[in-house]
C-alpha cells in the first residue's frame, strides 16, 4: 500500500503490525498532517466479529481526551475496508527504552502511565493489554498509551475468540488467564508488571514456554526486584507488592491510589538528593555553644527580624488554609471537582421516554415510558428490578419530573399534544390522582429546599419575552422574578428548567443570548432579588438541565461544546470561581433534559442515549425495495440535514470526523466525497434544483448562518449576517433562499434571500419552522404557533405573501418537525410512530385522509427526502438507545 491514496490520504510507510491490526504512517492531504492509519488485516475482514472488535477499539478510544493517550480522529471506510485515524507519534515504543537507568525517569514514564489509565477507567474503558509495545514515548520524553484494541467498554458488547486467550500472555492478570471477569484491577496487574521491567529489564513472571509462564502468574510469587537493583527503595516494593497481588481484592482498587504512591515515592527521591547537598553546608558551619557569645546589635537587629518573618509565616499559612479551605479545590490545577472519577450504575427499564429523576434519599426514581405514542409514567426502587406503574397510558407529553423535598411527591408538567403550553401537576410519590397547580409552563418546574416556592419557566410569545417565575407552592401568588426579551432567552431545545441551590438562596438556570455569536451558558439568579450573573465568560453551544453538586459550590449541567459535532456532556461550573470542567467524554447523548441528584449530592441520574443511523434508499418509496447505502454507526449520517442533486447524488450530513460535515455519495452508495472540512460545522443542505449550487447552514463564527457553494464543495459564501439564520431551502426556480431566522425581535420568522446575497425579505410574521417548499413554488408548509392559543399547529403559506393558506393537524404520534412534501405537490409525508416503530405517513392536503407510505417493523427515521424526480425517497434510518444510569462520585 506504500506510495498509494485511500480517500484523502497518502500511505507513507508501515509502522507496524499486530493481531488487530496494521498500522500505516500517512499524509492528510486535507489538513496537511501526519496522522497513522489502522486496518484491519486482509484476512479477519470477512469475519463480522473482528469488524465489531476493530470499531469498539476506536469507539472506546474515542471516548478518552487526555495527553497520554493516542487520540483517535475519526473511523473511515474506503473500497470496502474501514480504518481509524489516529495522533502519529514521532517516537519508539517503551520496549526500546528499557531498561531505564535512572530512577526519576522510571517514575515520570510510571505516573504518565498510571494518569493514562486513570482517565480511561473514569470512563468506563479497561484497556486489557498495557505492555511496552502499546505504550509509546514520544520526541518530547511524553507517554503516549496506544492500542485499546482489546479494551472492553463497561456494559458494551462481549466478545471471545474460540480457543484463544485475549490479550498478551507475560502481562496479562491472574483472573484474565484463568477466563474470569477482567476490570479496572487487570489492568494495575499489568501496569505492575510494565512497571517491574522498567525498573529491572526482566519480568517478575518468567517460564520457558505458555504453560510456565501461564503456571508462574497465576501460582508464584514475583521474583524479587532487588535481585537486579539492590538500591531499590522500600516503597517502591510496597507499589510492587500491591499492584502484583494474586487477588483482585488485595491489589490497589483505583489506579489513582497507585499514582499517588508513585507521586509520593518520586518527591521522596527528591528529597533525598536535596537533603543531602544542605547536609553538605551544614558541616562547613561552626558550631557555638548557648551563651558563650553576647548577644550582638546586628544580632539583635536579626532576631527582631526574625520575629517578623514568623509573623508574616504565621499570616501568610493563615491565608494558605482559608485558600485551601475555600478555593484551592475550583483551582485549574487543583484537579479537585465533583464526579472527577464516578461508578455508573445502569438501571433497566422498559424503554424509557427520556425523562426520569431520582428521589432525594437515591431510593426511587421515576421515568416516562412511550409505547406507540402513548405515555405512562413508572417508579422503581434503585436496589430492585421491579416496577410500579403510577400514571397510565395517556396521550400527554412529559417534559420532566421532579420530586418534593421530603421524597413523597413528585412534580410534573404534561402537555397536550400539539400544544406549546403545559401545566404542573403533582401525584404522591405511590400513585393517585394528579391534582393541578400551575398553567402555562414551558419547563420542569422545581420545589425550593424549604418547600415554600416553585420555580418555573414561562414564554410570552406576543411580547417575545422568557420569564423565570416562581409561585407559592399551592400555584398561587405567581411572579416574575427575572425575564428575558430579544435576543437573549431562557427556553432552549429541551426545555430546560431551574434548579434550587441547597440554601434556597440561588437558582440556577439554563440561558441562551444571539447577540454578537450565539450561545448558552449558566446563570446564576437571587432568590430574593432577581439579581443575575454568570461565573464564567466561557460560551457553550447548548446548555441543558442543571443539578447543584459539591455542597451547594456549583452546579452539574449538560452542554456542548462550540463547533466540535460532539454530543452534548456533563460539565461542571464552580459558581465562585467559574472554573468549568468537562465530566464526561463519550459518544453518548445527554442532552435529554433529564438530570437530577440526590440530596447528600453523591450521586447522579443521567439519560444516556445513543443513536446509530445508516442511509437507505427506496425505489417510490417502497420499503420492500430499500437497500442500504452507507454502513450504520453512530456518526448520524444524515440527521441533520439530507437532500438530493439533479443527477442522482446524496448530500448529507455526518460527523464522522468529529465534526459537522456535508458530504456526497451515488445512489450506489460509491463515490463517497466529503464537500465542507472546516472546523465550523455545516448541515441542513438544500441543492437547488438546476444542481449548480448548495444552500446550507454553517457556524462560521458560532452563529448560524445561511451560506452557499457550487456543488462540488467550492466556492463557499456567507449570504446571512443576523443572530441567526438557518434551515435554508432553495426555491424550485433557483431564485429564491428560503430560511427561518431569529432576527425579528427573537422571534423565528420565515424571511427570503435572493441567490448569491442581498437584502433578506421577510416573508410570515407568524412563529413559525420551516418544512420546505412545494415542487412548484407556490406554497410553504410550516409548523406554525398560534400566538392567541399558544397552540402548534401544521400550516401551508403562500410563499409570496406568507398568508396562511390551510392549517391542520397530524396525529398525536406524529412528529412535528419531520414533515416535507410528496412529489406531486398534492399532500404531505411525515414520520408517524406506531407500537415504537417509525415510518412515514402521507396526508392528502385536499381531503386530509392520510395512509402509510412506509411498512418497517422495527427502528427509527432520523431524515428523509424526495429526489428531484421524485422516483425515489432518501431515508435515514437507524436504532435509538435511552437507559437511565446513575453516576456515584468516587472521590
Amino acid at each position: 500500500m506504500i506510495g498509494t491514496t485511500i480517500s484523502h490520504y497518502t500511505i507513507l510507510e508501515k509502522l507496524g503490525e499486530g493481531g488487530m491490526g496494521v498500522v500505516y504512517k500517512a499524509q492528510d492531504t486535507k489538513l496537511d498532517r501526519l496522522v497513522a492509519l489502522k486496518f484491519l488485516p486482509h484476512h479477519l475482514t470477512s469475519e463480522e466479529t473482528e469488524r465489531v472488535r476493530f470499531l469498539q477499539e476506536a469507539r472506546a478510544a474515542a471516548t478518552l481526551n487526555h495527553p497520554n493517550i493516542c487520540t483517535i480522529h475519526g473511523i473511515e471506510e474506503e473500497a470496502g475496508q474501514q480504518f481509524i485515524e489516529m495522533e502519529f507519534v514521532n517516537g519508539v515504543t517503551l520496549r526500546n527504552k528499557i531498561p531505564i537507568e535512572k530512577s526519576d525517569a522510571v517514575l515520570g514514564y510510571a505516573i504518565q502511565i498510571g494518569e493514562a489509565l486513570e482517565e480511561a477507567h473514569a470512563k468506563g474503558v479497561v484497556h486489557r493489554d498495557i505492555k511496552p509495545e502499546n505504550i509509546m514515548v514520544n520526541e518530547k520524553n511524553q507517554i503516549k498509551v496506544m492500542d485499546f484494541g482489546l479494551a472492553k467498554l463497561k456494559n458494551s458488547l462481549k466478545l471471545t475468540r474460540t480457543s484463544s486467550t485475549v490479550g498478551t500472555l507475560a502481562y496479562m492478570a491472574p483472573e484474565q488467564i484463568q477466563g474470569d471477569e477482567v476490570d479496572t484491577r487487570s489492568d494495575i496487574f499489568s501496569f505492575g508488571i510494565v512497571l517491574f521491567e522498567m525498573w529491572s529489564g526482566k519480568l517478575p513472571f518468567r517460564g520457558e514456554h505458555e504453560a510456565a509462564m501461564m503456571y508462574s502468574i497465576v501460582n508464584e510469587e514475583p521474583d524479587s526486584i532487588q535481585t537486579y537493583r539492590p538500591e531499590t527503595p522500600t516503597e517502591l516494593l510496597h507499589i510492587l507488592g500491591r499492584a502484583l497481588e494474586k487477588d483482585p481484592a488485595d491489589r490497589y482498587q483505583r489506579v489513582s491510589d497507585m499514582v499517588i504512591d508513585l507521586r509520593r515515592l518520586r518527591k521522596q527521591s527528591t528529597k533525598v538528593t536535596r537533603s543531602g547537598e544542605y547536609k553538605t553546608r551544614a558541616d562547613q558551619q561552626v558550631s557555638v555553644p548557648d551563651g558563650t557569645l553576647p548577644a550582638s546589635p546586628k544580632l539583635k537587629l536579626h532576631k527582631r527580624t526574625l520575629s517578623i518573618v514568623r509573623v508574616s509565616a504565621v499570616l501568610l499559612f493563615a491565608v494558605f488554609l482559608i485558600w485551601k479551605l475555600y478555593f484551592s479545590g475550583n483551582s485549574p490545577d487543583s484537579g479537585r471537582y465533583p464526579f472527577q472519577s464516578f461508578q455508573p450504575q445502569r438501571l433497566s427499564t422498559d424503554a424509557p421516554a427520556g425523562l426520569a429523576s431520582i428521589s432525594p434519599d437515591g431510593k426511587y426514581v421515576i421515568y416516562a415510558v412511550d409505547n406507540g405514542g402513548r405515555q405512562s409514567v413508572w417508579m422503581r426502587q434503585v436496589s430492585a428490578v421491579s416496577s410500579v406503574q403510577i400514571l397510565p397510558p395517556d396521550t400527554l407529553d412529559y417534559t420532566g419530573f421532579s420530586f418534593s423535598p421530603d421524597g413523597n411527591d413528585v412534580y410534573f408538567v404534561a402537555y397536550s399534544r400539539n400544544e406549546s403550553r403545559g401545566a404542573l401537576y403533582v401525584v404522591p410519590v405511590l400513585g393517585g390522582t394528579p391534582r393541578k397547580i400551575l398553567r402555562d409552563i414551558q419547563s420542569v418546574a422545581e420545589v425550593s429546599p424549604d418547600g415554600t416556592e416553585i420555580a418555573f419557566l414561562r414564554s410570552y410569545e406576543a411580547q417575545g419575552e422568557e420569564a423565570l417565575m416562581l409561585s407559592d407552592a399551592d400555584g398561587s401568588h405567581e411572579r416574575k422574578l427575572v425575564s428575558r426579551t430579544g435576543e437573549e432567552y431562557f427556553l432552549g431545545e429541551n426545555y430546560e428548567g431551574p434548579s434550587w441551590s441547597p440554601d434556597g438562596k440561588t437558582i440556577a438556570v439554563a440561558c441562551g443570548s444571539t447577540i454578537g455569536k450565539i450561545h448558552m451558558n449558566v446563570l446564576f439568579v437571587d432568590a430574593s432579588t432577581g439579581a443575575c450573573r454568570f461565573a464564567t465568560s466561557k460560551r457553550w453551544d447548548y446548555v441543558g438541565r442543571t443539578a447543584w453538586a459539591d455542597n451547594g459550590k456549583g452546579v452539574v449541567f449538560q452542554a456542548s461544546e462550540y463547533l466540535t459535532g460532539a454530543s452534548g456532556q456533563l460539565w461542571y461550573l464552580d459558581a465562585r470561581s467559574g472554573y468549568s470542567h468537562q465530566i464526561t467524554s463519550d459518544l453518548a447523548e445527554y442532552n435529554n433534559g433529564s438530570l437530577d441528584i440526590t440530596a447528600n449530592q453523591s450521586t447522579l441520574l443521567v439519560i444516556q442515549g445513543g443513536l446509530s443511523t445508516a442511509i437507505e434508499l427506496l425505489p417510490g418509496g417502497d420499503s420492500r425495495r430499500s437497500r442500504r447505502i452507507t454502513t450504520r454507526n453512530a456518526f448520524k449520517e444524515g440527521i441533520s440535514g439530507i437532500d438530493w442533486s439533479p443527477d442522482g447524488k446524496i448530500i448529507f450530513s455526518s460527523v464522522v470526523n468529529g465534526n459537522a460535515d456535508l458530504w456526497s455519495i451515488d445512489g450506489e452508495g460509491k463515490n463517497r466525497r466529503q464537500l465542507t472540512s472546516t472546523a465550523y460545522g455545516e448541515y441542513t443542505p438544500s441543492v437547488s434544483w438546476d444542481g449548480r449550487f448548495i444552500a446550507y447552514t454553517s457556524r462560521g463564527d458560532t452563529t448560524p448562518h445561511t451560506w452557499m457553494m457550487n456543488i462540488d464543495g467550492s466556492d463557499m459564501k456567507q449570504l446571512t449576517f443576523g443572530p441567526d439564520d438557518y434551515f435554508p431551502h432553495v426555491s424550485p426556480d433557483n431564485k429564491w433562499i428560503y430560511c427561518d431566522s431569529y432576527r425579528d425581535r427573537g422571534r423565528r420568522n420565515l424571511w427570503k434571500i435572493p441567490v448569491g446575497g442581498g437584502d433578506l425579505v421577510k416573508v410570515s410574521n407568524d412563529y413559525v419552522s420551516t418544512h420546505g417548499i412545494s415542487p412548484d413554488g407556490r406554497l410553504v408548509a410550516v409548523r406554525l404557533v398560534q400566538t392567541a392559543t399558544g397552540k402548534s399547529v401544521q400550516a401551508i403559506l403562500d410563499a409570496e405573501t406568507g398568508k396562511v393558506v390551510k392549517t391542520f393537524t397530524l396525529p398525536l404520534s406524529a412528529s412535528q418537525q419531520l414533515i416535507e412534501w410528496m412529489p406531486d405537490g398534492k399532500s404531505l409525508c411525515y414520520v408517524n410512530a406506531k407500537a415504537n416503530v417509525e415510518n412515514i405517513d402521507v396526508i392528502s392536503l385536499e381531503t386530509l385522509k392520510q395512509y402509510q407510505l412506509t411498512h418497517f417493523d422495527s427502528g427509527i427515521i432520523g431524515n428523509f427526502a424526495w429526489s428531484k424526480d421524485g422516483k425515489e425517497l432518501a431515508i435515514v434510518r437507524g436504532e435509538m438507545t435511552r437507559d437511565i444510569v446513575l453516576l456515584t462520585d468516587t472521590k
